[in-house]
């Protein structure tokens, strides 16, 4: 791992009298895996999408690479957030795939029509990345006609089609079987370890945390609690609510 890739500072955001961040901080390394976790309505999804520029904030500084956003509306920070999405990519928890477009038309679409990439390039592209997912045999496949996990990984490979160096994801494994969760989790850190990749993902499961993040962000009521190594929270977790949150009473 080299320098620090993304940086939170005091992020705080309410709706209407309801805070749900209060000041929250971190930073990630280039190349590092951290997983956001923590109880539901804990703030996690949120600090996510504002880090991903989805969502304004009220108080506090997002950077992503070479991108800033600030404070306030994001329509008067157009040029930031066009920068932010050159290097960052959104994987949603619903995938959102386009529902009549075949999976490599659905990852060959933004660089054709946000890149202006020629149309036989982002094809090629798009049939390495289904390639690299496991999806090449299935690129003709509509979303209907495909698996949750074939889907997550359709999803996954067109958030790579616009070469982020950050994937941001959302709750990844929530419609997945056992078996599919252990496939991303491979897949994922297969990518980290070809593309210096990284990943920042929400995540309910702390076994896949343990299993892929190199560090773990736990926050509870709209605040980071603690962090550290998965597989130190799993064991020895220092706050209270963490260990309420992992069932250890």
């Amino acid at each position: 791992m080299s320098g620090m890739i993304v940086s939170v500072q005091g992020l705080s955001k309410s709706y209407g009298k309801r805070a749900v961040l209060k000041g929250v901080s971190f930073e990630v390394k280039e190349a590092e895996i951290i997983a956001l976790v923590g109880p539901s309505g804990g703030g996690k999804s949120t600090v996510l999408r504002c880090i991903a520029g989805l969502e304004p904030f009220d108080e506090g500084l997002v950077r992503v690479g070479g991108a800033e956003l600030r404070a306030g509306s994001l329509e008067l920070q157009r040029k930031s957030l066009g920068a932010l999405r050159k290097e960052s990519g959104f994987v949603f928890q619903s995938w959102e795939l386009f529902p009549h477009r075949t999976a490599l038309e659905n990852v060959y679409e933004a660089p054709v029509y946000v890149k202006r990439m020629p149309i036989e390039e982002a094809k090629a592209q798009a049939r390495s990345l289904l390639e690299r997912v496991g999806l090449r045999h299935r690129e003709n496949a509509l979303p209907k006609q495909m698996s949750g996990g074939e889907q997550q990984r359709c999803a996954i490979a067109r958030a790579l089609a616009m070469a982020p160096r950050v994937l941001l994801m959302d709750e990844p494994t929530s419609a997945l079987d056992p078996q599919r969760v252990g496939e991303i989790a491979s897949l994922l850190a297969s990518l980290r370890e070809r593309e210096a990749l990284t990943l920042l993902i929400v995540t309910h499961e702390m076994g896949f945390a343990a299993r892929l993040a190199d560090r773990a962000i736990v926050l509870c009521d709209g605040e980071v609690i603690e962090e550290g190594p998965p597989s130190r929270l799993l064991s020895a977790p220092s706050d209270p609510r963490t260990r309420s949150f992992l069932g250890l009473g």
